[in-house]
């Protein structure tokens, strides 16, 4: 019995050190104390005359860094592209790529921004100059959601 009783305290015992060990490993830049700065989504998608026009950043800390979505709406939706984001305080920088985005044609580009409780601003740079532009995106629900 006594066996058994230790057995399932060293069990126990590994699982909390599992997890403190993978909580400890998660990235921390970008979250306050207080939960409100924590990284999520920024979108200005809106349907505008039968349109949809905007864009979209999600964002989330994994044990591996930062991995997200970004997506254009231009008219119709992007669909939404891999990125995976360098944050340093609350600077933003990440690359995107929409392959054979029109006649095989890839589109890629840069953001680089800041973020806050309410929101995100920042620059975009493409190859073909569709999206090129400031961008204010509020933190919001996404569009889908």
């Amino acid at each position: 019995m006594k066996i058994k009783s230790n057995l399932k305290k060293i069990r126990l015992l590994c699982l909390l050190i599992g997890v403190a060990a993978t909580v400890a490993t998660m990235p921390s830049a970008g979250f306050s104390e207080s939960g409100k700065d924590k990284l999520e989504t920024f979108s200005s998608i809106k349907m505008k005359y039968g349109d949809l026009s905007g864009f979209e950043i999600r964002i989330v800390a994994t044990p591996d860094g930062y991995k997200g979505t970004f997506q254009f709406c231009l008219g119709e939706p992007s669909e939404p592209l891999p990125i995976q984001p360098a944050i340093k305080d609350k600077a933003i920088f990440f690359k995107f790529e929409a392959p054979n985005f029109i006649n095989e044609r890839s589109l890629k580009g840069t953001f680089k921004g800041h973020f806050n409780v309410n929101g995100m601003r920042g620059t975009i740079q493409d190859n073909w100059g569709l999206l090129d532009g400031t961008i204010i995106l509020p933190r919001s629900a996404s569009y889908w959601d």
